[in-house]
């Protein structure tokens, strides 16, 4: 009998791979390899390895300052500026851009997007680190004097232009900050978006600007992951502040993209609605306090185009037609949803808050959104007719932008050859196609 052999399998792995749990399956990458200085998949997937880590410190962060240090950084913001922009480089024009937060782009395996559109913590699984290329190290980096740059910038420059309402522009120049100067998670999440915005303004220094990024969202998501636990009616706010943070962050996973350009847009497009239905999970019950209504504009007056509503009337007519019946209902109420994301937005006049579109990734069912992984024509179409909306935010806001045509590009070329949905795809593919670039 031939001697045994001996067991081959690695129990050792780099440490993002053991945290990916990765395996041999369709959806994921292979085993980790093993090899030094940057195994296959961490290579692949464009992040730091733990390998490369033992020659070079990459993947330590340095100290965070303490907070009584952070507290001695607080910045003036009488001095910020009263009125913003959409557009970054340019903080002082009087139209801006809307509200409420954005968040984390990742590098997970569908197979993980798959796990986190169910909600609950799993969207934390996902890989929120900088897309395009390894982070390099930040041994040569003065921290300290970044972080005093980083929230001048935020206080003087960014705060200015993530809102277009006046009470909600107070509450990004002010009430975050705030926040931020008792929870330090909060401030690393603004640092976060303070130095994404300057990789737009000064180009020059890109990559050093990202790498900061990337570094300040690590630390902050460490944080606000240890709050989500145990999230009370004490404590919401904070965690409100960073969910915020964190879906801008995600929004801007194409000024994290090599040359601006999204790789895979419908994936990355279920990975952002991945983080905005996790974020929102947890938010959920004390979400009320934020609610106001108010009675709807006329069409006319109101950024969306006037035959929205007969578009989505055609769409909803048929997929009541072609849907299959154990999944008719949820699919008639994702058009009721865009229905009330039309309703909101229209109510808003010029003054479009993020929130009202992103409300749609939320109440849309889980079965809809498999289906879009899937390819499914009648789900693509959904989300085809949803991208219009994404790109008024687009229009106004900076940290939108570079979602809606790709994500609308890649539907056209999968529902083409389906007679019953292809005529359907006329009207969103007018409206961004057709529309002018900003």
């Amino acid at each position: 009998m031939a001697p045994r052999r001996s067991h081959t399998k690695s129990r050792k792995g780099c440490e993002d791979c053991k945290r990916r749990k990765v395996k041999l399956t369709r959806h994921a990458s292979p085993k980790c390899d093993e090899k030094h200085p940057t195994c296959f998949n961490c290579a692949r997937h464009g992040i730091p390895c733990a390998y490369a880590a033992t020659k070079q410190d990459t993947r330590v962060a340095p100290p965070a300052p303490s907070r009584r240090s952070r507290r001695e950084r607080r910045p003036s913001t009488s001095e910020a500026q009263q009125h913003g922009s959409g557009d970054p480089g340019d903080p002082g024009r009087t139209e801006q851009p809307a509200t409420t937060p954005a968040s984390i782009a990742s590098s997970g395996s569908s197979g993980d997007v798959h796990l986190a559109l169910g909600g609950g913590t799993d969207f934390l699984q996902l890989d929120f680190r900088q897309r395009g290329g390894i982070v390099p190290p930040l041994n040569d980096m003065n921290l300290g004097g970044r972080e005093l740059e980083l929230m001048h910038h935020y206080s003087v420059n960014t705060a200015n232009t993530l809102a277009i309402r006046d009470d909600v522009r107070h509450i990004w120049r002010h009430v975050i900050p705030e926040e931020g100067y008792r929870h330090p998670f909060i401030m690393d999440g603004m640092l976060a978006i303070s130095a994404l915005h300057k990789s737009l303004l000064v180009p020059s220094m890109r990559q050093d600007y990202l790498t900061l990024a990337a570094h300040y969202q690590s630390s902050g998501l460490k944080g606000y992951t240890l709050q989500l636990p145990n999230v009370t009616i004490k404590n919401w706010i904070p965690v409100f502040c960073f969910a915020g943070l964190t879906v801008i962050y995600v929004s801007l996973l194409p000024v994290r993209c090599e040359n601006h350009v999204l790789p895979e847009p419908l994936l990355s497009m279920l990975e952002l609605f991945a983080v905005t239905r996790g974020m929102q999970s947890f938010l959920e019950p004390y979400l009320d306090n934020l609610v106001t209504t108010r009675s709807y504009t006329a069409l006319d007056q109101a950024c969306i185009p006037g035959d929205t509503f007969a578009a989505l009337s055609r769409l909803r007519a048929v997929l009541a037609e072609h849907v299959p019946a154990d999944a008719r209902e949820d699919y008639l109420e994702a058009v009721a949803a865009l229905e009330r994301t039309a309703g909101l937005i229209a109510d808003a006049g010029m003054d479009v808050d993020p929130g009202m579109v992103f409300i749609w990734a939320y109440e849309v069912s889980g079965r809809v959104l498999a289906d879009v992984r899937g390819r499914a024509p009648a789900a693509l179409l959904l989300l085809a007719h949803y991208c219009v909306f994404l790109r008024i935010l687009e229009s106004r806001i900076w940290y939108f932008r570079g979602w809606a045509k790709p994500v609308l590009q890649s539907i056209d070329g999968l529902v083409a050859g389906e007679p019953d949905f292809e005529a359907l795809m006329e009207w969103p593919r007018g409206q961004i196609l057709g529309s002018s670039e900003f």
